[in-house]
């Protein structure tokens, strides 16, 4: 990513010093674009909408679980309706070639803030057909995705507890450097000890307290809330509820999570639990 917002970066400057002498005025398809990024910033969907064709393709990447590729106004207009509330985009160093624009932009958005990426940032290419954008691909750098995986991850498969979803987000070659007790430090093994969390705790709820992304690694502090009513390593279901609090380190590659490290304060739950006397006990 580095290296494509160098390139970028390079072409902006190589274009600014080879524009003639005195000449001010901005290319057309610069002005569509930023046409189009004030019709967002107005949360105007109908307005950002018309400046797509109506076999527009827009191509996230990297591309989300979903495949992030939508065709045409209808699949396009209900891609933006997830982002529009609260959105807020700011675009700078355009280059154009030919009908196509490419340029960075950094994005605030109500979706993005629920996920902890806001602002989100990258770089955009469009490509024009008699001013209507043909193509669309934003392109968002490593930090933003990580954080998006992440958050994603843990709502989708842990939150509502859909397992099968895991996949989507952890890569096959996976490796947990502390992997949950009694289990193999792989994706199979990830994926049984959630399971017997899940049905320890029906209605565990892990809400994430600080994300932070630097490079390909992400670092998350969370709270974990659940109920015992199953039995857990042993220990017959209580009925206590539990809040434990944790911290998480995971390693980015291609859009999906590939190493692990984490630290949970096991001992206090297991005082919570009544397995453990607390401390002067």
């Amino acid at each position: 990513m580095k290296r494509i917002l160098i390139t970028i970066t390079g072409m902006a400057l190589v274009a600014l010093f080879l524009a003639p002498a005195g000449d001010a005025k901005e290319p057309k398809q610069i002005s569509v674009i930023k046409k189009f990024d004030a019709a967002w910033n107005a949360q105007n969907l109908d307005a950002a909408m018309s400046f797509f064709a109506d076999d527009a393709v827009v191509k996230l990447l990297p591309p989300p679980p979903d495949g992030g590729i939508y065709t045409g106004k209808k699949q396009i207009r209900g891609w933006a309706e997830e982002f529009i509330k609260g959105f807020h985009v700011d675009s700078k160093r355009f280059v154009v070639d030919g009908n196509k624009v490419s340029w960075m932009f950094t994005v605030h958005s109500d979706y993005f803030g629920k996920m902890g990426v806001n602002p989100g940032t990258g770089v955009a290419e469009v490509l024009l057909e008699k001013n209507k954008i043909k193509t669309f691909t934003p392109t968002f750098d490593q930090e933003t995705v990580g954080k998006m995986v992440i958050t994603q991850f843990i709502e989708e498969v842990l939150n509502k507890g859909n397992l099968d979803a895991a996949d989507e987000f952890i890569a096959a070659n996976f490796v947990d450097h502390n992997p949950i007790p009694g289990q193999e430090p792989t994706l199979e093994g990830l994926k049984k000890g959630f399971k017997m969390f899940l049905a320890a705790f029906p209605d565990l709820h892990l809400t994430i307290e600080d994300i932070i992304a630097e490079g390909d690694k992400v670092m998350i502090r969370l709270t974990s809330r659940g109920t015992h009513k199953g039995e857990f390593m042993g220990i017959p279901p209580s009925g206590k509820q539990v809040t434990v609090l944790e911290i998480h380190i995971a390693r980015i590659a291609n859009g999906k999570i590939v190493e692990h490290w984490g630290l949970e304060d096991n001992m206090g739950m297991m005082q919570q639990l009544g397995a453990i006397p607390p401390p002067g006990k």
